[in-house]
């Protein structure tokens, strides 16, 4: 999951991940690329309420949207990835 100043919508993003129901081992890469709104701490929030399934990439320079993408999708490390749900989206249940 991408984000950049998503703070408005970050939260339901990262609920609309956790609950799912699913029989394997989920992992959630989010990767703020150097918001200047509260989406830093949201997702430092929910790092730290499901540290088993969170992983924060914070970013100390900007990279973009393309590049930030590439590198957060090179360090995913499950076997199936997910896509197309950023800081903006949300998935139901």
């Amino acid at each position: 999951m991408i984000t950049y100043n998503h703070g408005s919508y970050i939260a339901q993003a990262i609920e609309g991940v956790v609950s799912q129901q699913v029989n394997f081992s989920l992992e959630l890469l989010i990767s703020n690329d150097c918001s200047t709104d509260q989406t830093k701490a949201i997702c430092i929030t929910y790092q730290q309420k499901y540290p088993g399934i969170i992983r924060l990439i914070d970013r100390e320079q900007n990279l973009g949207m393309n590049m930030n993408f590439i590198d957060t999708l090179q360090r995913c490390n499950g076997k199936y990835i997910a896509l197309l749900c950023e800081g903006d989206d949300y998935w139901i249940a």
